[in-house]
């Protein structure tokens, strides 16, 4: 069919109120950092977020309603099957009271339209978490099977975490909460700064670990015991620079955790119950300035390349207003400098998670969502802002469907000389009429089409992006 390029954005009048109380407190006071977990309905007021509260970290899963089967990049689920869909989960902080918040939400894959309510997670006063992680593998119950979770981690290693279930509506349900105090000393090795997972499919023990990087430059491994209690594996001596962010990139043969210390990211190779637990395999130089401040992976980011000839595409952030794409091989080794194909925004990025792109703006203002970004060629220019009380959706149209009838064909024009000189009723939505994609719909774009139709001319909408 022919490419959906014509988009209209549209307002839904959805209020969430996230300082209200809105259907009801799921979850009571569990540790002394959480006083409440609670849903946010999605038609409560229209007042959002204050104008003081900024976005600081972002992570997203693919869910499916009904069911524990939750999957950062749609391992095992695809993400077009009906009944997944993405859901971000976002880390807040209001600057004024200096209370810090979390939200858990559904989306529509393909218009970015929020399912059912927020759910709201709210931190007292005095504790400080620094980033947040969808684990699809890691679990606190290895005797219950794994149990995907949302992970929330604190400057000194203070994990938070909690079950999600989804209604058929797409709302999520928090479980009862665990708080978990890793043994680590912050003076000796430093305080957190991000937290990342790794399956474990191609240990020896099959064992999935978190890793949590620090600002003195270690990663912290950790692991579940065998009734419900986490761990600490050992320490990994990176860099004399802190660990910026931490993501897994699969490889041919194994998946290796991306490190991003400096303007670079280390491709690491992890030995669990080894005398030398770690490989730097590559090195990857950004050589824009400023440094990097994010990288994801294009895929699914828990399973290895099957094929040692492909490639694995990559998105990367650096505060600025260029979104940065760029490939790197499966069996990436040395130190190399990334060809980038930039894509450019409006506003500075500083962190970005793949799928349905999940963007953090560099001021903090507000988390984007793009549901039909492309790895090849970036943005579809339908990017809505899902931390907004009023959001968007995106409404995805054929170029040239004047008529509706999901096809381009003769019917089309004849439809557009109706609206044009007789009177007749508008293309709905009125850009599906702009063939030619001048932001006008006039008697050019029924040239344009006649043209397509019958002498091979170009199709609606060719030359936009």
């Amino acid at each position: 069919m022919k490419k959906l390029t014509a988009i209209l954005l549209y307002t839904f009048m959805l209020g969430y109120g996230p300082w209200s109380c809105g259907d009801g407190t799921i979850a009571a006071a569990a540790g002394r950092e959480i006083s409440s977990i609670r849903a946010e309905g999605n038609a409560r007021n229209t007042q959002g977020m204050a104008s003081d509260t900024h976005f600081v970290a972002i992570d997203q899963a693919y869910v499916q309603f009904g069911t524990m089967s939750v999957s950062r990049e749609g391992s095992g689920l695809q993400r077009q099957s009906k009944g997944v869909e993405p859901s971000p989960f976002i880390l807040w902080r209001n600057y004024v009271t200096q209370v810090y918040g979390a939200w858990i939400m559904t989306l529509d894959p393909q218009s970015g339209a929020q399912r059912g309510n927020r759910l709201r997670v709210d931190f007292l006063k005095s504790w400080r978490p620094v980033d947040v992680l969808w684990a699809q593998h890691f679990s606190i119950s290895p005797m219950r099977g794994v149990e995907p979770s949302p992970f929330i981690v604190f400057r000194d290693y203070r994990l938070y975490t909690f079950p999600v279930t989804y209604g058929l509506d797409g709302s999520p349900v928090a479980g009862a909460p665990t708080t978990f105090l890793p043994d680590i000393d912050s003076v000796a090795y430093g305080q957190a700064t991000c937290v990342t997972e790794l399956p474990g499919s191609e240990f020896a023990d099959g064992k999935a670990r978190l890793f949590v990087g620090t600002d003195k430059g270690y990663i912290a491994v950790l692991f579940a015991t065998l009734f419900g209690g986490i761990e600490v594996a050992e320490f990994l001596p990176i860099s004399s620079l802190p660990i910026v962010n931490l993501h897994p990139l699969p490889q041919c043969g194994y998946i290796a955790l991306g490190t991003l210390t400096g303007n670079a990211i280390r491709g690491i190779r992890y030995y669990p119950n080894s005398p030398v637990p770690y490989a730097v395999m590559f090195t990857l130089s950004d050589p824009r300035a400023p440094s990097l401040q994010d990288f994801d992976s294009f895929g699914a980011d828990d399973i290895v390349l099957p094929d040692c000839q492909s490639t694995l595409r990559l998105v990367l952030a650096n505060g600025s207003t260029d979104l940065a794409l760029a490939s790197i091989e499966a069996d990436q080794t040395g130190i190399a400098s990334l060809s980038l194909t930039l894509d450019q925004h409006e506003v500075g990025i500083k962190a970005a998670v793949t799928g349905s792109l999940l963007m953090l703006r560099t001021d903090e203002s507000a988390i984007v969502f793009d549901p039909q970004y492309s790895p090849q060629t970036g943005s579809s220019g339908c990017d809505l802002d899902v931390s907004a009380a009023i959001p968007d959706q995106c409404i995805y149209v054929i170029c040239g469907d004047a008529n509706g009838d999901d096809a381009v064909d003769i019917s089309d024009a004849v439809y557009l000389i109706a609206y044009i000189f007789s009177g007749g009723s508008a293309p709905n939505p009125l850009l599906a009429g702009d063939a030619n994609c001048d932001s006008a719909v006039d008697i050019s774009d029924v040239v344009y089409l006649i043209a397509y139709i019958f002498s091979g001319g170009q199709a609606p909408c060719a030359g936009c992006k």
